[in-house]
C-alpha cells in the first residue's frame, strides 16, 4: 500500500483501523508509518521525504520507541513539568511560517475551542461572549499569549467591575499553577517549530475522563486534572494539524496518527477538527490514521459523525470477538453485518487466538480491508523486514521477539501466502 497515493489520485490519504485489544490495529498502523518514513529523502528530489506526527498516550511510550527505530529524525514533545517547548495556542497559531500570512481567524477558533473546554463554558453563554472578546483583544496585541489573556481578564475585571472576567481569570490561574500545564502557560519556553521527520507528543501523564464521565450529570464533577487533560489533548491534536499543513513542507507527505481516537471525537470540537483534517488533508498532501475498537469512536451516529466516517476511503477490520462490535465493523466496511460467515470470520478466524504461538505469529495482522477504490478483500499485514523494529513494533515490547515469528520468506517456503503492505 502506498499511503501517499490518495492526494495523487485526488482523494483522501486517510485510513481507519478497527479491532479489539491485541487484534493487530496498532501494529498495522505502525507498519503504515514505517513505510511512509522509509521513503526517505532522495537526492535531487525536493519533497521526497515522508513525515509523521503522532500522539502517544501509552505509559511505556511505545509509539516513541517505534518512531525512533524508523528512518529519519524523531523529536519528542512532552506536556509535563519537563516540557521543553511551548504549546500556548496564542503563540503557536500566530507564529510566522515562511512567507505564508498568519491566519488570525484560525487562531481565534483554536484558542476559543481550547479555552471553552478548559473553562467548561459554552459559546452561547455570556461567559463565551466575554471570552471571545478577550481572545480577539489579545490576538490583536504585539505579544499574544495565555499569560497576556489572564492579565487582560484580570485588568478588565477590576476596571469594569466585571465578575465574569474575574471568574475566568481565576479559573485560568488555577490551571496555570499546575506543573502539567507548563507547556501551555510558560512564556520562557520556545514555541514549537519542528522540522523533524517524526514528531511524537508523549501525553500519558494527562488524565482523561472516562466516556461515562462525559455524560450530562457527570461532566460537571470532573476533576481539574481531567478537565485540563481533555482540553490539552484537543490542543495537541490541533497542533498536529498545524504541523501537517505547514506551508513550508507542503511538498512532503505527512501522516497524523491518533490511536484510540475516542479521546478526540468524544468532544464536538475534536470531531470538527478531525473532519477538517480528513476533508482538507488532500489539498495539503496529508492524511490521518485513526484506530479504535468501535467505528462510533471514529464518527458517532450524528450528522457530522456520519460525514467523518464516509470520508475514510481506506478501512481495516481486524479480529473482533465481540459480536456487536464485529457487526458494526462489517457495516463500516460496507459489508452485510448480518452475514453469518463474515461474522464468524471476524470473531474467530482472523489471527485466531486458539492456535499455537507459532501459528499465531505466522497469522498476525490478518484483517478485512476496503482499499482506496472501494474494493474489499482479505489481507495480512506483514512486518517490514527491518531488524530494528523487532523489539518495538508490538504493543508488549517484552514479548516482541518471541512473537515476531518466521520471516516472510519462511512462510512462503512453508506453503503460506503472504501479502505485504
Amino acid at each position: 500500500m502506498d499511503f501517499t497515493r490518495g492526494p495523487k489520485k485526488r482523494t483522501s490519504a486517510s485510513a481507519a483501523f478497527l479491532g479489539e485489544l491485541g487484534g493487530g490495529k496498532s501494529y498495522a498502523m505502525k507498519c503504515a508509518v514505517y513505510w511512509t518514513l522509509a521513503a526517505g529523502r532522495k537526492k535531487g528530489v525536493p519533497g521526497s521525504r515522508g513525515r509523521t506526527v503522532i500522539v502517544d498516550r501509552t505509559p511505556k511510550q511505545e509509539w516513541l520507541r517505534f518512531a525512533r527505530a524508523c528512518p529519519g529524525h524523531t523529536e519528542l514533545i512532552t506536556t509535563d513539568s519537563s516540557a521543553a517547548v511551548c504549546l500556548d495556542p496564542f503563540r503557536v497559531f500566530t507564529q510566522a511560517r515562511g512567507q505564508a500570512p498568519v491566519d488570525i481567524c484560525e487562531a481565534q477558533r483554536r484558542c476559543e475551542s481550547f479555552l471553552h473546554m478548559l473553562l467548561g463554558i459554552h459559546s452561547m453563554d455570556e461567559a463565551g461572549d466575554v471570552l471571545s472578546e478577550a481572545v480577539a483583544h489579545v490576538l490583536a496585541s504585539t505579544k499574544p499569549s495565555m499569560r497576556a489573556l489572564m492579565a487582560h481578564l484580570t485588568e478588565r475585571g477590576v476596571r469594569d467591575d466585571d465578575p465574569t472576567c474575574r471568574s475566568l481569570a481565576r479559573k485560568l490561574n488555577m490551571h496555570a499553577r499546575r506543573d502539567i500545564a507548563r507547556a501551555v502557560f510558560d512564556e520562557s519556553l520556545p514555541v514549537i517549530d519542528t522540522d523533524a521527520d517524526s514528531v511524537v507528543f508523549s501525553v500519558a501523564q494527562l488524565a482523561l475522563p472516562k466516556k461515562w464521565e462525559l455524560e450530562p450529570g457527570h461532566f460537571e464533577r470532573l476533576s481539574p486534572e481531567k478537565v485540563f487533560g481533555r482540553a490539552a489533548l484537543y490542543l495537541i491534536a490541533a497542533i498536529c494539524r498545524h504541523i501537517a499543513f505547514d506551508p513550508r513542507h507542503e511538498a512532503e507527505f505527512c501522516q497524523v496518527v491518533w490511536d484510540e481516537c475516542w479521546w478526540l471525537t468524544s468532544a464536538p470540537e475534536g470531531l470538527d477538527l478531525l473532519l477538517e483534517l480528513v476533508r482538507d488533508g488532500r489539498k495539503h498532501n496529508a492524511g490521518v490514521l485513526v484506530g479504535s475498537h468501535d467505528p462510533d469512536d471514529i464518527g458517532p451516529d450524528t450528522e457530522v459523525g456520519r460525514i467523518v466516517r464516509g470520508l475514510f476511503p481506506r478501512r481495516h477490520l481486524f479480529r473482533q470477538t465481540n459480536g456487536e462490535l464485529a457487526r458494526r465493523g462489517l457495516d463500516f466496511l460496507d459489508l452485510d453485518p448480518g452475514d453469518p460467515e463474515l461474522l464468524e470470520m471476524v470473531t474467530t478466524r482472523l489471527s485466531p487466538l486458539d492456535e499455537s504461538e507459532v501459528v499465531q505469529a505466522q497469522r498476525a495482522g490478518e484483517c478485512l480491508v476496503r482499499d482506496l477504490f472501494g474494493r474489499i478483500g482479505a489481507m495480512r499485514v506483514q512486518m517490514p523486514l527491518d531488524p530494528a523494529l523487532a523489539d518495538v513494533i508490538h504493543s508488549d515490547p517484552e514479548q516482541a521477539r518471541a512473537e515476531t515469528g518466521p520471516s516472510g520468506e519462511e512462510l512462503v517456503a512453508n506453503g503460506m501466502e503472504t501479502v505485504t503492505t
